[in-house]
């Protein structure tokens, strides 16, 4: 596309997006971000086996653990498994155990593996077995693992076995086209260990990346030499450097207790205290949908790929499922068009015309025509250039907004060159204007930079990004004619209602829908056997407003609308929707005895509405008996039991 007017742009140098600039952010990348694009599927099912190693310091408790690091990678595990059970049930999760004496694999015959739980679906009894064995262990202090025979006695144990071991596990039907990930916790540095294990171990691991199996590494610290070791070997570096999709091996910084490498987006070592395990294992397999994933197309040519996310969203409970009684399957509805004259199946893309209404005539669209008129190609982000911030006005966000950040797999070094283009903004104060592209229309949409955010542990809270909020066009941000009557017009009104406003702003804090919190509370106790909890609704308005500052705006609001002989109306006790009162509904009729014989329904017919007082059960009782017809809406009722005690007198 050709560059903007210069007007519209930023004096931005060819530098801050150059791929041969060099390595300016310590991410190891050179060369053409255009090169071997790496495709991947997003919204895929996990598939993720720990694998533990039992080895060693694995299973010495340190002076302020409560249990060792083998016992918190397992219970790592169950608490992910619990995560999954109500938000991604058809996820499926092994633990598999290596460095172990026995071995319970009788398919290939590998030695020192046991496989603790079956690469399965998530089950409660599942989540309740592992819970249990660490409660169990931690109550009367027994760390041994009997059923797998301890650690292995010579110690030693070859990790390309380990992982053939877990590919094995992963290459069953059930993990088909789901997203393929190995955690492996071990305090083994592999110091010193030979040059051929090395190149075994890399080998597999370069075997699993092209299996597109994905190696996670939870390293725990050890110390020497009385300090805590916060670097990753470099056994592992190279070894999780073949499993990523770069070529060359990425610098790694370390802050806290956690370490992971900032350079490269699929090389995840982590190195952890055992207190702060569960917490990145948790961050780490959190959820993220992906909404979309698009190239960012640069006025000099070159692009960034994106993936964007949702950040707010609506919740509402899931929508029910029709299911066989008998066996739980989901019922699953589909339709076929046919055609009325010969009954052939027709394919609704190829088969299938449109007529239009124009004036007195239809406008007929062949099959396949009306899809491509409104065919603007693939989805994709093209960058116009660029706006000083403050011309972002908040009326200008009329519908929600996505966040995206860099997508290294979809396009190698995407990282880089957006936190560049992010840098460079956030220097200028500046927002970029582009047109987002999709098959439904092209829509102007404004990208404003994130900076990147770190927590104490060195965790990544907020990466670099682009938020993207949709521009609307002048209809949708049009001032409408409004009514006069009631608004606020004396000088003293205005001042007290901005006072009263202004009095009532404060720190947002988030509340929790209660609906939704006590449906997936319920939802995971009846999962998991536990007890429903008590969810509080905190949505309400406060009732501490009596005592806050915005007490005596209120009042002197109503002093200054209302005057000081106003007298604030209260609703009549008792009053319920429908009843008689001042809105001018008919009064309900008194209840009145049944009467026992014909001369008591005579005179309860003489008096005006007398029988409205009967209810409808009594008056079909009559007419039943007298043998006229009870059915009906009760004024008609009341009309055949008249006529017919009027025909008694003849």
């Amino acid at each position: 596309s050709a560059r903007p007017p210069a007007s519209l742009c930023l004096a931005m140098d060819d530098d801050d997006f150059d791929p041969d600039a060099g390595d300016a952010f310590g991410d190891g990348f050179a060369g053409d971000p255009m090169a071997d694009p790496k495709e991947v599927a997003f919204n895929r099912k996990d598939c993720i086996i720990f694998l533990i190693d039992v080895r060693g310091a694995m299973l010495a408790k340190g002076p302020n653990q409560d249990m060792p690091p083998l016992f918190v990678a397992i219970q790592s595990a169950a608490q992910c498994m619990a995560d999954r059970v109500i938000t991604s049930d058809s996820d499926l999760i092994g633990v598999i155990l290596y460095g172990t004496e026995k071995s319970n694999d009788e398919v290939r015959g590998t030695d020192h593996v046991w496989t603790l739980v079956e690469l399965s679906a998530l089950r409660a009894q599942t989540i309740r077995a592992l819970k249990n064995r660490v409660m169990e262990a931690q109550t009367f202090g027994d760390w041994e693992l009997k059923e797998c025979g301890g650690p292995s006695a010579d110690g030693e144990v070859c990790i390309s076995e380990a992982f053939a071991f877990a590919q094995h596990k992963m290459s069953d039907g059930i993990a088909k086209g789901a997203h393929k990930q190995v955690f492996i916790f071990t305090s083994d540095r592999h110091e010193g260990c030979p040059a051929a294990q090395l190149e075994q171990a890399k080998i597999k691991a370069r075997d699993m990346r092209d299996a597109d199996v994905h190696i996670r590494l939870f390293l725990q610290q050890g110390a020497q030499d009385h300090q805590i070791i916060q670097e990753p070997s470099a056994f592992w570096r190279e070894v999780c450097t073949q499993n990523s999709y770069k070529a060359a091996p990425a610098s790694s910084t370390h802050t806290g207790t956690t370490a992971t490498t900032a350079g490269a987006t699929d090389l995840d070592i982590h190195v952890c205290d055992p207190s702060s395990v569960q917490k990145t294992v948790q961050r780490t397999t959190q959820r993220k949908r992906t909404l979309f994933q698009a190239p960012l197309r640069l006025p000099n040519g070159h692009e960034i790929a994106l993936a964007g996310y949702s950040i707010v969203t609506k919740k509402s409970k899931p929508s029910a499922r029709n299911i066989v009684s008998k066996s739980n399957e989901a019922v699953v509805n589909s339709y076929r068009l046919l055609c009325e004259t010969t009954g052939d199946m027709i394919n609704q893309s190829f088969g299938v015309g449109h007529l239009f209404p124009v004036g007195d005539t239809f406008a007929q669209f062949e099959p396949g025509e009306k899809d491509k008129l409104r065919d603007f190609g693939p989805t994709r982000l093209e960058l116009l250039g660029f706006k000083s911030m403050h011309r972002l006005k908040p009326y200008h966000n009329t519908t929600k907004s996505y966040f995206a950040t860099a997508n290294d797999r979809m396009l190698a070094g995407s990282a880089t060159a957006l936190r560049a283009l992010c840098q460079a903004m956030v220097t200028r104060h500046a927002m970029a204007v582009a047109i987002r592209v999709t098959s439904y229309k092209p829509i102007y949409v404004a990208l404003l930079p994130q900076e990147e955010e770190r927590a104490d542990d060195g965790s990544i809270v907020w990466p670099w990004g682009l938020h993207i909020i949709p521009l609307p066009y002048n209809d949708d941000i049009r001032t409408p004619p409004l009514s006069t009557q009631g608004i606020l017009t004396e000088p003293e009104e205005l001042e007290t209602a901005r006072a009263l406003v202004h009095s009532l702003q404060g720190a947002y804090e988030l509340k929790a829908n209660p609906v939704t919190a006590k449906f997936y509370g319920a939802l995971e106790a009846h999962a998991l056997g536990e007890p429903i909890p008590d969810v509080t609704d905190a949505t309400g308005p406060d009732p501490n407003l009596g005592g806050h500052a915005a007490a005596d705006a209120v009042e002197r609001f109503k002093l200054a609308v209302y005057g000081e002989d106003y007298v604030e109306p209260t609703p009549a006790a008792g009053t319920k929707r429908g009843a008689s009162s001042a809105a001018g509904g008919a009064p309900k009729a008194p209840k009145v005895g049944l009467p026992s014989d014909i001369a008591g329904w005579k005179a309860l017919a003489s008096v005006d509405n007398g029988l409205d007082g009967l209810t409808g059960a009594q008056l079909g009782q009559f007419c039943a008996e007298n043998g006229l017809k009870k059915s009906g809406p009760k004024k008609d009722q009341v009309e055949r039991i008249c006529e017919y005690l009027k025909s008694l007198d003849g």
